[in-house]
């Protein structure tokens, strides 16, 4: 995850009709956090008919507040995806060069292995713990 134009967003690759997919920003919804959160923190329900604390997913409004609290995410900021492609052409200039290593800018070897983004379970937990 990262944080673009004060928006949380992830990297996916989009299928484009008649071409290859491409990798792009996709906003990270309520939903899609309360799925990342559910799947990196334990969080726990009083159950009063069982008398014991059970595991629940993320509650909406933990991940509804995360959404609005722009400026307080400690998320890296992205600016640009590097593909092999773009680089081959950017790579002729020295500017482009430095601008590739800067922070902001990821640089993808394989779009068909992108998964995951780089930020850990561990680092987004404590931005997470730092909010709330």
């Amino acid at each position: 995850m990262y944080q673009r134009d004060g928006r949380i967003v992830r990297v996916g690759m989009i299928p484009v009709k008649g071409h290859k997919p491409t990798l792009q920003f996709i906003e990270v919804g309520k939903e899609n956090l309360i799925e990342t959160l559910t799947s990196i923190i334990t969080f726990m329900k009083y159950d009063g008919r069982s008398e014991k604390e059970k595991v629940v997913n993320c509650p909406i409004e933990i991940a509804a507040t995360t959404l609005v609290e722009f400026g307080n995410w400690k998320l890296p900021v992205i600016r640009a995806i590097i593909t092999p492609r773009h680089c081959a052409r950017m790579a002729r200039s020295s500017i482009n060069r430095d601008m590739m290593r800067a922070p902001g800018y990821i640089m993808i070897r394989k779009a068909s292995s992108f998964t995951r983004s780089p930020i850990s379970r561990h680092a987004i937990k404590q931005e997470l713990v730092s909010i709330i």
